[in-house]
C-alpha cells in the first residue's frame, strides 16, 4: 500500500467519527428546540384558558351586578321595592347591608357575607332571570354569582347605595368582584 493510500484511509476513519459527533450535536440542538416549542405552546394554551376563565367570571359579575341594580330599582322584581334604608341591617340580611362602624371592615370584605346565602343575593333571586350555566358546560360558572347592596347615606331626598357583585369563572380559582355606586 502506498503512503498516499494509507493517508487517505486514516483521513477517512477520522471523518467517520467526526460525522457521528456532528450528527449527535445536531440532534441535541433539534431536541432542545422541539422541547422549547412544546413548552411555549403549552404555556400559550394555559394563558388562553386563564383569559377565557377570567372573561366568564367578569361577564357573570356584570350580569349579577345588573340583576342587583334591577332589585334596587324594583324592575321586574318579586321583592318589595327598596325605599331608603328600610330593610338594611348591620351584618347583611337578604343582600341588604349597612356597615357596622367606621374602622370595621367593609361589608363586601367579610367572607361570611358571601358564603351565607341568607346574607347575600344570588342572580335571578328576585328578578326571575334564568340561572347562569354551571361548569363543566361551555361558558359555565363554577358557583352561582352573588351580590350585596350596601346602604351608604342619604343626601336630601336621594339615597346612595354601593352594589358589589362577586362571580367565579369555570374554576373556583378565578374570582372577579365589581362594584357600582347607585343614587336613587
Amino acid at each position: 500500500m502506498s503512503t498516499e493510500a494509507l493517508r487517505h484511509l486514516q483521513t477517512r476513519r477520522v471523518q467517520r467519527g467526526a460525522i457521528l459527533v456532528v450528527t449527535l450535536l445536531f440532534m441535541t440542538i433539534l431536541t432542545i428546540l422541539g422541547i422549547a416549542a412544546l413548552s411555549t405552546g403549552v404555556l400559550e394554551e394555559k394563558m388562553a384558558r386563564n383569559s377565557r376563565d377570567y372573561n366568564i367570571a367578569l361577564q357573570a359579575a356584570e350580569a349579577v351586578l345588573q340583576d342587583a341594580r334591577y332589585d334596587l330599582q324594583g324592575i321586574g322584581t318579586r321583592n318589595p321595592v327598596i325605599i331608603g334604608s328600610v330593610g338594611f341591617v348591620v351584618g347583611c340580611s337578604a343582600a341588604l347591608c349597612i356597615k357596622s362602624a367606621s374602622g370595621s371592615p367593609n361589608v363586601w370584605e367579610v367572607e361570611a357575607n358571601w358564603t351565607d346565602a341568607s346574607k347575600s343575593g344570588s342572580y335571578g333571586q328576585y328578578t326571575n332571570n334564568l340561572a347562569l350555566p354551571v361548569a363543566p358546560s361551555p361558558g359555565g360558572v363554577a358557583a352561582p354569582p352573588r351580590y350585596l347592596i350596601e346602604y351608604i347615606a342619604a343626601v336630601g331626598s336621594q339615597h346612595m347605595y354601593r352594589v358589589t357583585a362577586r362571580a367565579w369563572g369555570s374554576s373556583t380559582n378565578t374570582m372577579v368582584m365589581v362594584q357600582e355606586e347607585v343614587v336613587k
